[in-house]
């Protein structure tokens, strides 16, 4: 069985395909059988009812359909669609957190090309840190804002010392 959540002008309602004729929604289950009669035109029966429906516009999983002297815009979700969603929606909640950037070995703070409060974009270089004669670039592993701590150019650094923070993530 075909799960879907439904959002028809943004009520949420649940549909499930048994076969390709029989769906339940709303506890209740349906014969349905559509029939393409022209581009875009489509005559639904659904149960004892027939539709004559306009596929107005069509944007991946939503649609915009004119039935009845009326428009629905109506979005078709899977199950794992759903979950995926709130995943992605969890992770731009936690898009307040701060992400520590630490040196990945001990080194000399070359030259910090960021100051306190700007914004800074995913692989965009933060500082340099010398360590064995190579100059090591440090990127900024997310967007947000910058927030270097106490360092400063031609500080030493250890191994795992916080050389700035990331603010305001977003990945």
């Amino acid at each position: 069985m075909n799960k879907y959540i439904t959002f028809v002008n943004g009520v949420k309602k649940e549909i499930s395909f048994i076969n390709q004729n029989k769906v339940v929604s709303d506890d209740s289950i349906k014969d349905v059988f559509i029939n393409k009669l022209e581009k875009n035109i489509y005559l639904v029966h659904l149960g004892k009812r027939k539709y004559i429906c306009y596929l107005l516009n069509k944007n991946a999983n939503k649609f915009e359909i004119f039935i009845n002297n009326k428009i629905y815009n109506v979005e078709c979700k899977t199950q794992v669609e759903i979950i995926a969603d709130e995943i992605i929606s969890h992770k731009r909640l936690s898009s307040s957190k701060t992400l520590n950037i630490n040196s990945p070995m001990p080194g000399l703070v070359l030259k910090i090309f960021k100051k306190d409060g700007d914004t800074v974009k995913r692989g965009e270089p933060v500082l340099i840190l010398e360590a064995m004669k190579m100059e090591n670039e440090i990127l900024a592993p997310a967007d947000g804002i910058i927030e270097i701590n106490q360092i400063k150019e031609g500080d030493s650094v250890e191994k795992n010392v916080t050389l700035f923070k990331i603010n305001n993530l977003i990945f």
